[in-house]
């Protein structure tokens, strides 16, 4: 029995305890898990999956790369009996199961931790992640919602596609606008962590507060040392764990969850050192 498991990069720490999530338990279970990075290229994540249509004896899942042309390759692979597992993303009927994380409570969480943070005198620099990929969306939306019921300002807005590299250089070069800013808001923690890399080479007087989502060990890290106010605390090795144990009941014909959601939780200064409760 096989798990064929197509992520954007491992040079995000999320999708590398995504696939030890599914590595875990595969050896106990007699699934063999292999795993092919798109290394954040679309069309190399669809060519890869293109490989897969017709061949019955193996369960695909997938973490988008992107949107654009993914969809219908997804639908091949289904029509020709591959039974697909979305994992961070809900596609619906369109595959077997969906695996996806508690985005919108997480951007609500954020604006209301900004709120009881810094009140009215928010002045937002917002780093998104690519524009169509659903588990940003997710929590951008919810996020912005909240901000706008708390009437809290975006003062820029920045591009970086999901990249530390990105994020750094976009940070940057807004820098030297001297736009008025106190907070960050990124949409994921590697991008959270690009923006601080900027910052430590031109420290403003007074430090922003990074708002990041994922809760990957660097940015738990940062929080502890005061560098993050706060990040999103997703769970990816459990969802790879769900993967596999959804591609093991699919596997042998038993009945499996449609939908399954794992919650997140908001970590801050004043609860970060409950990880380390027994």
């Amino acid at each position: 029995m096989k798990l064929y498991y197509s992520f954007p990069t491992l040079e995000n720490p999320f999708w590398q305890q995504v696939t030890q999530g599914m590595a875990e338990n595969a050896e106990a279970a007699g699934v063999q898990v292999e795993l092919h990075s798109a290394d954040d290229q679309e069309d190399r994540q669809v060519a890869d999956l293109e490989k897969l249509v017709g061949k019955t004896s193996e369960v695909v899942a997938v973490s988008p790369a992107g949107m654009t042309s993914l969809l219908p390759t997804l639908t091949r692979l289904m029509e020709s009996k591959v039974p697909v597992i979305a994992v961070d993303y809900n596609f619906g009927d369109k595959v077997a199961a969906s695996i996806i994380s508690g985005n919108t409570a997480g951007g609500v969480a954020l604006g209301n931790f900004l709120m009881s943070l810094l009140g009215p005198s928010a002045r937002i620099v917002h780093i998104q992640a690519q524009l169509d990929l659903q588990s940003a969306v997710m929590r951008r939306n919810s996020f912005l919602n909240t901000c706008q019921r708390h009437q809290l300002e975006v003062v820029a807005t920045l591009h970086a596609r999901g990249s530390r590299r990105l994020a750094r250089a976009e940070m940057a070069k807004f820098l030297g606008q001297g736009i008025a800013f106190n907070t960050v808001l990124a949409e994921n923690d590697v991008m959270a962590l690009g923006a601080a890399d900027a910052l430590k080479l031109k420290p403003p007087a007074v430090w922003p507060a990074i708002l990041g989502f994922d809760g990957i060990d660097e940015a738990i890290a940062e929080l502890r040392q005061g560098r993050l106010a706060a990040t999103v605390m997703q769970k990816p090795r459990e969802m790879g764990a769900k993967a596999l144990e959804i591609a093991v009941k699919i596997l042998r014909g038993q009945p499996f969850e449609k939908l399954t959601t794992i919650l997140t939780h908001l970590l801050t200064p004043d609860n970060v050192d409950q990880l380390d409760s027994p």
